[in-house]
């Protein structure tokens, strides 16, 4: 599974890197933010970074309902 990342919506606030349970994603400035996973095998495909991220900057290329609802665990 797939993370899509959209430059546009990014404000580089980095919520994604920490909320990442792996501490695997790493934003990077260059024209616009760009979105890295350092190491995609180690990707659970958990959603969590997708879940914290308020710009909707993130998303799976086929979402399921598997993932965690990060509002659900955090109160």
């Amino acid at each position: 599974m797939n993370i899509i990342f959209d430059a546009q919506l990014c404000t580089g606030d980095g919520t994604c890197a920490v909320a990442c349970p792996l501490q695997i994603i790493k934003l990077t400035k260059t024209d616009s933010f760009k979105f890295q996973i350092i190491e995609p095998l180690s990707c659970i495909g958990c959603g969590i970074c997708i879940q914290s991220c308020e710009q909707e900057a993130l998303n799976f290329d086929a979402f399921t309902e598997d993932v965690i609802d990060l509002k659900k665990i955090v109160k």
